[in-house]
């Protein structure tokens, strides 16, 4: 990997990491209303930040594959219009200056989102 490139993945996950750390902070990315961000008067619980490491895969391939998983269940629901899709909300941003994954999730999303990444960060090829 060249200096040039080293360089670029370094401010992209400095940039990435200042921005979730906003959003945590509520800084920037609030919804307008507190039902819309998924807390108060709908009873759901808020969402929040965590930081994943990622131990035997890239945190980038689990990124893209947990990022495209969740862009398929957070299809609209066909025919109830009122249902919110499952993980909808959820935000995946891989770090890989450290191989961590920066998670924004309700908790019970965290879960299934954990329980995921638990069944995609294996080591390849063992048996």
């Amino acid at each position: 990997m060249s200096a040039r490139t080293r360089r670029r993945t370094t401010v992209c996950a400095a940039a990435s990491l200042a921005v979730l750390l906003l959003v945590a902070a509520g800084l920037v990315g609030r919804a307008p209303s507190a039902e819309a961000a998924g807390s108060g008067a709908a009873g759901k619980e808020p969402r929040t930040a965590s930081v994943v490491q990622i131990q035997y895969r890239e945190a980038g391939e689990v990124a893209v594959t947990l990022s495209r998983f969740i862009a398929e269940v957070g299809r609209p629901v066909r025919g109830d219009p009122d249902r919110a899709p499952a993980l909808a909300e959820v935000r995946v941003i891989d770090d890989p200056a450290t191989n961590k994954l920066l998670i924004y999730a309700a908790p019970a999303e965290r879960q299934v989102v954990m329980a995921i990444i638990a069944e995609l960060d294996v080591r390849l090829g063992a048996k």
